[in-house]
């Protein structure tokens, strides 16, 4: 269930840290995607603690 609620973010993350970080991009896309994967499931975890 986390990799579905937190999938936006790993992608929109792996494309963000492959552009912002042009000298390697393998290692940005990875780091993005980590970071992307959590902000976008500590969002999801929020909504549904605390919003709804």
């Amino acid at each position: 269930m986390a990799l579905i609620a937190g999938s936006p973010g790993l992608v929109l993350g792996g494309i963000a840290g492959a552009w912002r970080w042009r000298t390697r991009r393998v290692f940005g896309a990875l780091v993005g995607a980590a970071a992307g994967f959590a902000l976008c499931l500590g969002a999801v975890l929020i909504w549904l603690m605390v919003v709804k």
